[in-house]
């Protein structure tokens, strides 16, 4: 059974930002954020830096490429936005892709020239956090 999947997000990281006035000015709601100085998730502290993680992409499930290009034309819109909040508050973006990769399948990788485009244009970065189980592991 072929279990390997993915998914693709767009990060938003900062010294100190309100994640709210973030979503106010994109009019996006993140799936996680938090604010420096709030306390971590797990109890060990407080965050450092602020975060705002928006526009998730599940599917197609086994195609990165076209889940940041879904995601690219979600947020081309707000170009503009994107570039004034980064100069406002020093913000870095990164495309996030998250693929958990089972029985040593090869992954395959590209972004479009819409894609390189838009990084280019908002100075966003791509990064990839793989995942890679032998046969046997859960996640």
């Amino acid at each position: 059974m072929d279990r390997s999947h993915c998914y693709s997000y767009f990060g938003i990281e900062g010294a100190d930002f309100d994640p709210k006035v973030i979503e106010e000015k994109l009019g996006i709601s993140p799936f996680r954020s938090f604010k420096k100085g709030s306390p971590r998730r797990n109890g060990s502290g407080e965050y450092e830096f602020s975060c705002f993680d928006c526009v998730k992409v599940k599917s197609p499930e086994q195609d990165a490429c076209e889940q940041v290009l879904k995601l690219v034309r979600t947020l081309a819109p707000l170009t503009a936005q994107l570039k004034a909040l980064k100069a406002q508050y020093g913000l870095k973006y990164c495309i996030m892709v998250v693929p958990h990769i089972y029985n040593e399948q090869a992954p395959y990788v590209w972004f479009s020239e819409e894609v390189v485009d838009f990084c280019h244009d908002t100075g966003a970065e791509i990064g990839m956090d793989i995942y890679a189980f032998d046969k046997g592991d859960e996640e």
